[in-house]
């Protein structure tokens, strides 16, 4: 491949944790990610410990290189952080949201230009910019804190809501909040600002009123929002027509009107789907608002909502192939910094996912699992520090054109085995019925097997 020997060893036997690292190197230099703190933060500063330091440190954690904080600074050692574990705590404690926020958006711009050089892969929805919308609470971290002690309850850091670009599957930015008790409907003024004229915001029923579908309306976006029955009611301007059946259940359509108290109005279309199975909290239907074009028939919008499952998917991803929330970080500023390290592990990911697919045009419709490309990277990762000097990377991968760097990424893609990383599908889930219990707190298991055993001769 001609990016030396040791180099083109490890693309052939380990490929995705060399396209991670060499798309990490890229978008994610330490020169870049201090500059990013020095522009944005506006009360901390950098003093002893180098912002690219905290980054590196959690981000090891994060991608489960290292099982905890106090690990991996024992690995860098504390002349290479320099300062001791305490005050890298405190450093982590302080970063502001609006850094975190913009070292998703930022990398994601970036890897968002890479994956549009790549050969073109067919849209959800052609000619419409998808933006798919939805909040994410911060489990409970332990009780570290003085103040969280004396409590039993949970403690939560923090929330934040996600925009997910679906067809490039990216994250392509957050709005974080340290109180997580907030409303998701508080923080429409930062999402709006990861948006676009243009844009068709797929969101579920959490963010339907009729301020939020008027204000984006009136800002030239779409949407297809499922309607909260309670804050978005309609005024029915005709009767359900059934449009056919999809694989979810029954579709039909309708023209509904919402009116604000100030009289403003907007006239919609309601897609009504009639479930083959009710959901998790038993309903047997939804309702989508939506402001699309009549062109766009009623099974393709609810087809479209149906992919808000995606940025799900995301979260899942983040809790399964990552470490996206590291419960020792109990201040909510640290646990919201991990969170968007995690978001962009998982862009990083779905680069790698996308460059392998268009390395192999016939495997579009096989789906790679991030949780065991997440693990080669793991593995992997120490043994390309060790052996790849960082003036390496550079060389092949940093200071050249970006046509080049991807046709490199192209060919190291092609050694990729879809059999290691495909995603394997898993039967229904069966009930599980109460097991009767005995007078006994253990059993051997030894002794049950036996016990199932027919008797020897």
């Amino acid at each position: 491949m001609g990016l030396g020997k040791l180099l083109d060893r490890f693309a052939a036997e380990r490929p995705v944790a060399v396209m991670y690292r060499a798309l990490l190197e890229r978008v994610f230099a330490a020169e870049r990610v201090n500059k990013l703190f020095a522009d944005t933060a506006v009360q901390q500063y950098e003093h002893r410990i180098a912002f690219s330091t905290v980054v590196d440190i959690l981000g090891e954690v994060v991608t489960r290189q290292q099982k905890a904080i106090n690990t991996a600074y024992q690995a860098y050692g504390k002349q290479t952080v320099g300062a001791s574990v305490a005050a890298l705590y405190d450093k982590l404690s302080k970063v502001e949201t609006g850094v975190s926020e913009r070292l998703v958006r930022d990398t994601a711009a970036d890897l968002a230009e890479i994956i549009d050089l790549l050969p073109h892969r067919q849209p959800l929805l052609a000619g419409v910019r998808l933006r798919v919308l939805d909040g994410k609470q911060l489990n409970g971290t332990d009780h570290r804190l003085q103040e969280t002690r004396p409590r039993r309850e949970a403690v939560l850091p923090g929330k934040l809501v996600g925009v997910l670009d679906p067809d490039r599957e990216l994250v392509l930015g957050v709005v974080a909040t340290e109180d997580a008790h907030a409303n998701e409907r508080t923080l429409w003024e930062g999402v709006l600002a990861h948006l676009g004229e243009g844009d068709c915001v797929v969101a579920d029923r959490n963010f339907c009123t009729k301020g939020s579908l008027l204000r984006l309306a009136a800002r030239q976006m779409r949407f297809v929002m499922r309607q909260h029955q309670g804050d978005c009611p309609v005024e029915e301007l005709s009767r359900p027509r059934r449009l056919g059946r999809t694989a979810s259940g029954i579709v039909f359509e309708q023209t509904v009107r919402i009116v604000d108290r100030a009289g403003q109005s907007l006239t919609l279309r309601r897609i009504t789907l009639r479930l083959n199975q009710p959901t998790d909290r038993g309903d047997k239907e939804i309702h989508i608002l939506t402001n699309l074009s009549a062109q766009i028939g009623g099974r393709k919008i609810a087809e479209v909502y149906r992919h808000r499952w995606k940025i799900e998917q995301a979260f899942q991803s983040l809790a399964e192939a990552l470490r996206g929330e590291v419960n020792t970080l109990a201040y909510p500023r640290a646990a919201l910094l991990g969170y968007c390290l995690a978001l962009v592990a998982y862009n990083l990911l779905s680069a790698v996912k996308a460059v392998v697919h268009s390395a192999h045009p016939d495997s579009a419709e096989t789906k790679l699992s991030s949780y065991y490309m997440a693990d080669e990277v793991a593995r992997a990762w120490d043994g390309l520090d060790l052996m790849i000097p960082a003036k390496t990377w550079q060389r092949q991968f940093v200071i050249v054109p970006l046509p080049q760097f991807i046709r490199k990424l192209r060919q190291i893609a092609k050694h990729v085995s879809f059999s290691r990383f495909a995603t394997r599908k898993r039967g229904p889930h069966k009930p599980r019925s109460q097991l009767p219990r005995g007078k006994c707190t253990h059993l051997a298991t030894f002794r049950l097997l036996s016990a199932s055993q027919p008797a020897r001769k």
